[in-house]
């Protein structure tokens, strides 16, 4: 009987790691290619400087709708992932309530050692979404900056310094 709940629990224990690891990587995946999207903003903002008047605002308008496609997906991302993020992070911080007390009050060390080992597992998958959140945070706030290195406000155009305020003000979001 040992070996068949020894190989039960070891095939749930792989088949949640598995679950769990392929949310993840959805998840950091589609933030990653956001972040790339909003990188290839600012370097096509940066680049925008050398350009004649009347072509800028052309190229300055396909920025501004491929910049609210990008942040129409950062929406959706958020909407389809805030609810399971939220009950990952609460369970995760039971869970390391629990463990980090089993750790401490555990009378042999080898315990001590598993609790930590699966403390430390857990610190490591909020580490891991706190990182592509800010990741993703920094990227969308460098497309407001590459705008504003535009010098928009020194140019005597009022429509194309419409446009870029409206890609910072939306990119601040």
């Amino acid at each position: 009987v040992y070996p068949f709940i020894l190989t039960w629990e070891s095939l749930c224990t792989a088949g949640s790691i598995f679950a769990y690891s392929g949310f993840d990587m959805i998840l950091y995946s589609s933030i990653t290619l956001i972040t790339i999207y909003f990188d290839k903003t600012c370097m096509r903002l940066r680049n925008l400087t050398e350009w004649p008047k009347e072509k800028a605002q052309h190229e300055i308008l396909r920025i501004i709708a491929e910049h609210q496609e990008v942040i129409s997906c950062a929406e959706n991302l958020e909407r389809i992932f805030s609810l399971p993020i939220f009950v990952n992070v609460f369970a995760k911080s039971l869970f390391m309530c629990s463990m980090g007390f089993q750790a401490i009050e555990s009378s042999s060390t080898e315990n001590s050692i598993k609790f930590s080992f699966f403390l430390v597992l857990a610190l490591t998958q909020l580490f891991q979404m706190c990182y592509f959140g800010t990741k993703l945070i920094d990227s969308s706030e460098r497309v407001a900056e590459a705008a504003y290195a535009m010098k928009w406000n020194e140019k005597n155009d009022k429509h194309l310094s419409r446009l870029v305020l409206f890609i910072i003000v939306r990119a601040q979001k």
